[in-house]
């Protein structure tokens, strides 16, 4: 009699599940048909003006993500094959914080599929006809919500049964208004929210398409544009003429070059870190890109430098690139040390979930020890010294920090000066920010022999900076 009532109850619970399925067809299937997408197969489109932030990159950790306008933007979707191409041309709008190009225009080219790495992939899904042909396709379920006055029935549904995705379809015009998913490869933010929200619908032959498109990434603008021109059911080019090998440094491959007794240059594809030795610690300057890219980086200076521990993990600026690797530290019990305004920050986003892509530190549980830096601070054993100091009046962060070594005469810099390849011309007119950093130099009275910058070829010198930054020898 237990076994049959339990039975029973099953199949009862079961039912409103179904029926909540249904619903979610239905309600999708207006909306394709009320956006005249029914039958589409592929879509193209063009902005007439927009703009691409750099999310990660903006000049202080309260401040919106820098700004670069496009000269041209254009995306083509294969909805079948779950395929996406998407090209942009832009050009620099906010001269401060971080982002490419520094200078003039860049085009950028990007392929996608079901196979790529989720904060790519989700692009596709946030696309109205994306999102909606992914609901009909993931058992999507329904619910109605009011916000702001207005009736939304509430679509949500998983891609690869872990992202979630949620779409607010205005009950009164049949049209999708937002969409909504988290990222999982943010380190520092965590579970990032990501949203697409879309505005003023207009008829493309036939085709209703939203006139003006909204991305928001952790609440800032991360892509803005206005509608030129959208074609469906024509041919696209959404394969890649090849697929793209190697993962960069985000992991291995890092290469050591001794400086001094106790100072390694730690290499990389793209960005770099220094180790230096103490008395009984380490002092780690930068830990960029990935947990990964971190653990690595910690490995190698285990083995270069043993049985002692990385005491200090010196982070020289907010930007994710130069930070996503911090936490990983923070795991292995170091400190981790920056400029007085990313503390608060740090605090409060490394208290988000992170369910997406939990890491060493979320997974020990462990809580990050920040120790900050003003204007100036210094770590010694009474032997060796590291002077950490504020760059003032920098474009590219306001939290910049420098490491310099007195004995050895060695400054260690991120982004402010990148050394030129082999044979390469310096920037004419120089950088702003290698001017500046010329200019701090001068006012922090800092004399430098070597310059370890954590992006570039390799060892810099003083006479390659002041040549960088314009000025001819004698003059310095």
């Amino acid at each position: 009699m237990i076994k049959r009532l339990t039975k029973s109850l099953s199949l009862a619970v079961g039912v409103p599940a179904i029926l909540f399925c249904q619903d979610a067809t239905a309600v999708v299937q207006n909306a394709l048909k009320a956006m005249g997408a029914e039958n589409l197969k592929t879509v193209e489109y063009s902005a007439a003006s927009g703009a691409n932030f750099a999310v990660g990159q903006a000049v202080r950790p309260d401040a919106p993500w820098p700004r670069f306008d496009f000269k041209a933007f254009q995306r083509e979707l294969d909805l079948d094959s779950i395929t996406m191409h998407q090209k942009m041309t832009v050009t620099r709008t906010d001269v401060r914080g971080g982002g490419l190009p520094e200078r003039g225009e860049q085009t950028a080219e990007q392929y996608l599929d079901a196979s790529s790495a989720w904060p790519l992939q989700a692009n596709f899904w946030l696309v109205p006809y994306g999102f909606l042909r992914g609901a009909l396709a993931n058992h999507a379920t329904v619910q109605t919500k009011v916000v702001r006055g207005t009736k939304y029935s509430v679509v949500t549904f998983k891609v690869q049964n872990k992202y979630p995705m949620n779409g607010y379809i205005n009950q009164q015009t049949n049209l999708l208004d937002r969409v909504e998913t988290w990222l999982d490869n943010h380190v520092v933010l965590g579970d990032a929210s990501l949203e697409g929200i879309y505005k003023d619908y207009k008829d493309f032959n036939g085709l209703k398409f939203p006139a003006k498109v909204l991305h928001r990434m952790d609440g800032f603008p991360s892509l803005e544009y206005s509608v030129a021109e959208v074609k469906a059911n024509g041919t696209v080019n959404t394969r890649p003429p090849q697929r793209a090998g190697g993962t960069g440094n985000a992991g291995g491959g890092v290469k050591v070059e001794k400086i001094s007794d106790g100072v390694y240059y730690l290499t990389g594809t793209s960005h770099h870190s220094v180790a230096v030795e103490f008395k009984d610690h380490v002092v780690v300057v930068d830990g960029p890109l990935s947990e990964a890219r971190s653990l690595a980086v910690m490995d190698k200076v285990k083995k270069l430098i043993p049985n002692k521990p990385i005491k200090y993990l010196v982070n020289t600026h907010q930007h994710f690139d130069h930070a996503n690797g911090i936490r990983a530290y923070a795991a292995e019990g170091a400190v981790i040390i920056t400029q007085e305004i990313n503390k608060p920050y740090y605090e409060k986003k490394f208290a988000h979930p992170r369910t997406l892509a939990p890491d060493r530190l979320s997974t020990m549980k462990k809580k990050a020890v920040f120790e900050t830096v003003k204007e100036k601070k210094v770590l010694t054993d009474g032997n060796r010294s590291l002077e950490l100091h504020l760059l003032k009046g920098s474009n590219h962060n306001d939290g910049m920090l420098i490491a310099y070594l007195p004995n050895e005469k060695v400054l260690v810099e991120a982004d402010v000066y990148t050394p030129e390849a082999p044979n390469g011309a310096p920037a004419n007119p120089p950088m702003q920010t290698t001017v500046n950093l010329v200019d701090n130099l001068k006012r922090l009275n800092l004399d430098v022999d070597k310059i370890l910058a954590l992006h570039g070829p390799g060892v810099a010198t003083a006479t390659d900076l002041y040549r960088a930054a314009g000025i001819t020898a004698g003059t310095k």
